[in-house]
């Protein structure tokens, strides 16, 4: 009998406790050794990566939609160092709305300021993008709004217009 098939017999015999203490035992003792090696642990993930690239990014699509929210946080958590627990208060206290447009966020943006990188509220992409496109300027946005007044659109009447799918539900 080869080795995997004692493997196999062995693994058949264990009760469901004991094979959950051993996948346990097996992940903080690869946790440990990605510890002490990071630069074998880093270089491993990107071959197995490069290898199987089908298979990964199949992977992160269904963890992304699982919880986009939790996703979206990622990335939140590893740009501006927000913890889990600041980011669901912050998210608690605007009602799970966009700080400008009032619209439910479902993949929030945390917004700041990139001078002193102070984090200010969640907003929507696209509110997010329009800060980002006028340089976080209150003077470009005053102008904007200026604009939009000398040429008769006032309170977004016609932009709720333009920013509908053809079923009528919001960008």
């Amino acid at each position: 009998m080869s080795t995997a098939e004692q493997s196999r017999k062995y693994r058949q015999t264990l009760t469901e406790e004991q094979k959950i203490r051993i996948r346990e035992l097996n992940k903080e003792a690869t946790r440990r050794w990605r510890k002490r090696h990071p630069e074998r642990s880093r270089l491993s993930t990107k071959l197995y990566q490069a290898k199987n690239k089908d298979k990964v990014n199949s992977w992160h699509r269904k963890q992304y939609h699982r919880d986009a929210a939790k996703s979206a946080f990622r990335s939140i958590r590893s740009k501006y160092g927000v913890t889990r627990e600041e980011f669901d208060a912050k998210l608690a206290s605007q009602d799970g709305k966009c700080a400008i447009c009032l619209a439910p966020l479902d993949k929030p943006h945390f917004d700041h300021d990139h001078v002193t990188g102070k984090n200010r509220d969640l907003l929507c992409r696209f509110c997010n993008l329009v800060l980002g496109n006028a340089h976080d300027s209150v003077e470009v946005l005053q102008n904007a709004i200026s604009y939009l007044k000398k040429h008769g659109v006032s309170n977004g009447e016609q932009a709720s217009q333009v920013l509908t799918h053809n079923d009528n539900t919001p960008f």
